[in-house]
């Protein structure tokens, strides 16, 4: 449209104005390149013909201006779109490792507990065993027997134990994935207020 810069709050009637003004310039020059003769006729010197093909040109510009603008808000509001629902499943995820987390604390929680009773039933039956000289064998059996049941505890544990470092460190990185997405959709709703902000002006 005729090397001229327009500013985004024009209006469509100075629009109009002002391409119908530059092809104007542009009819005339052609003119007086291609008719020496005319080349004293000004810019205002234009047929009807010419003036409605300028004002078709225009229309048709004007057009495909505003269907452009629409698909790029349809653009940027399926983006939004596809933002809010990975915000989602994001939100799920979370909710589902806190739960987990959960769990596994409460059976931390009764394991600790069962490893404190198994402990002070094994040092009672010891204390009790040993009284008896003719008992000692049976308190050592016992004692045995309650030493490996320990050390299942103690691995069941330290399992437990990793499952839930993994699932703080799973929650950590999913907390920063929402922190991105809000940050993106933050941008994206920005990006749409500016462009309906271009449009209605």
């Amino acid at each position: 449209m005729a090397n001229s810069t327009l500013p985004k709050s024009t209006s469509h009637e100075t629009f109009l104005g002002l391409y119908v003004k530059a092809e104007k310039r542009i009819a005339a020059r052609h003119r007086r390149n291609s008719h020496p003769d005319l080349s004293k006729l000004s810019e205002d010197h234009i047929s009807i013909d010419e003036h409605f093909d300028i004002t078709d040109k225009f229309q048709q510009y004007f057009m495909e201006l505003v269907s452009a603008q629409k698909r790029m808000n349809d653009s940027i509001a399926k983006g939004i779109e596809e933002a809010l629902s990975q915000l989602k499943d994001v939100y799920c995820k979370i909710e589902a490792d806190e739960r987990e987390k959960h769990m596994m604390s409460s059976k931390l929680h009764n394991q600790s507990k069962q490893l404190q009773k198994v402990e002070a039933e094994r040092n009672e039956e010891v204390e009790r065993r040993l009284e008896a000289e003719e008992d000692r064998k049976a308190a050592d059996k016992l004692f045995e027997e309650q030493r490996v049941q320990l050390s299942i505890v103690t691995k069941d544990l330290n399992r437990l134990k990793q499952v839930s470092d993994a699932a703080t460190y799973r929650e950590g990185k999913l907390k920063k994935e929402l922190k991105d997405k809000k940050a993106e959709t933050r941008e994206l709703q920005y990006e749409v207020q500016a462009k309906e902000t271009e449009s209605t002006s």
